[in-house]
């Protein structure tokens, strides 16, 4: 760190400021996340995704494949921990390489903020309650925050983890103006735009100015002052293959016409969705499909008793291609199937039986919003009706 930081004991805050001599390579910061895991997200992920998936590891090739690509091969086989973590911490060793210390001057002015002289970034600054933020850019006399980045790439982003930053950048900036960013890559932009917008609003527009940026912002800001940095290439790699392995926002066009070519990423939105409702150590059911629905998983609502099912209804002659792709369902023959056909209906004003005495329920899949925000909406749909079922099941 350098000696005039205003990090260090007691009261003052800590932070990993990537801090290695500008002849050292990127990747000599980053061993500690960078290792050898087969339990790593990643490689969990990667095996569980279905094979055609559009995102799939096949499609790194063009990333692994060319100068820069050693990042995006180790993630491309599980080897990175926590991608997010390498991304910021590289950014912050970037933006301390000679020459590159004001290289993202020019995207702080267009949110508004004028830059001060030799700003300095830092990667994961603590705070007093222990959280951390992703990137944060100081400068003045005393050095002051005035940046603070929160970066995603594939995971869930959160507003009120975005609002419970902002205030605090607010009493660390001592009545200087201040920036918070969110840092996505270019297709969740618009997710972004309006979770930064939630968080503003449940702060009580706090005076603070937003910004959202892009990977290639960034990249591109670092690009101009770092020319023919191999350093930066190995970023970029690694940026663009999670951005490969990510599921890319449904337009409504596309939920509305069940489009054939998104069906895959579905189909592992679903899989991520429900196996995650089953508790840790518990047996995960295995999917399959039936007559009612061409990708399902079952969930057992009490033990011996009643399961329900959700995925992908199959299309029929009788039913519009218009309605809804995903659904849970109670099968008619189930144990209980009429109460819990009849709770379900009560408690959801969209869910019907149909003559067979099936029951099912249409679920809401969110448009213009990456991966993560399709799963958390589909585990809280889903994890609702689970609940009801059971709590009606116990129930005298």
């Amino acid at each position: 760190m350098h000696g005039n930081t205003p990090f260090g004991s007691g009261r003052l805050r800590h932070a990993y400021q990537v801090d290695l001599r500008a002849h050292s390579p990127l990747i000599a910061g980053l061993g500690v996340y960078v290792k050898a895991h087969v339990r790593s997200t990643v490689a969990w992920w990667t095996a569980r995704r279905p094979r055609e998936h559009s995102g799939s590891v096949d499609d790194l090739r063009d990333s692994v494949a060319r100068p820069g690509g050693l990042l995006a091969m180790l993630l491309g086989h599980g080897l990175v921990l926590q991608p997010e973590v390498v991304v910021t911490r590289s950014l912050a060793w970037l933006c301390s390489l000679p020459g590159a210390r004001s290289a993202m001057n020019a995207l702080v002015t267009g949110a508004g903020l004028e830059p001060g002289e030799s700003p300095s970034w830092y990667a994961e600054v603590r705070a007093a309650s222990g959280a951390r933020t992703d990137l944060e850019c100081w400068w003045g006399e005393p050095p002051l925050p005035r940046v603070v980045i929160e970066a995603k790439l594939g995971a869930l982003l959160s507003a009120g983890q975005i609002a419970d930053y902002i205030p605090d950048l607010i009493r660390r900036a001592s009545g200087h103006d201040a920036l918070m960013v969110v840092l996505v890559p270019t297709y969740r932009r618009g997710e972004a735009s309006r979770v930064l917008d939630e968080a503003l609003s449940i702060c009580g527009q706090p005076p603070v100015r937003a910004a959202v940026w892009s990977y290639d912002d960034v990249l591109g800001a670092l690009t101009h002052a770092l020319p023919g940095s191999g350093d930066l290439e190995q970023l970029r790699g690694l940026v663009e293959a999670c951005e490969a392995l990510d599921v890319k926002p449904f337009t409504e066009e596309e939920l509305a016409a069940h489009a054939e070519d998104r069906r895959a990423d579905l189909v592992w939105v679903m899989d991520q969705a429900t196996a995650s409702l089953f508790a840790s150590g518990e047996r995960v059911l295995p999917s399959g499909s039936d007559a009612g629905f061409s990708w399902r998983r079952y969930f057992e609502i009490t033990p011996g008793g009643t399961n329900i099912a959700v995925g992908l209804r199959a299309s029929s002659p009788g039913r519009s291609e218009a309605s809804a792709w995903a659904w849970l369902r109670i099968h008619p023959a189930t144990p209980g199937a009429d109460t819990a056909g009849a709770v379900l209906r009560g408690t959801f004003s969209t869910a019907r039986t149909e003559p067979d005495r099936s029951t099912w329920l249409p679920l809401d899949l969110p448009a213009g919003v990456a991966g993560a925000a399709m799963v958390a909406r589909l585990v809280e749909q889903i994890g609702e009706v689970i609940s009801t079922l059971r709590e009606a099941s116990t129930s005298p």
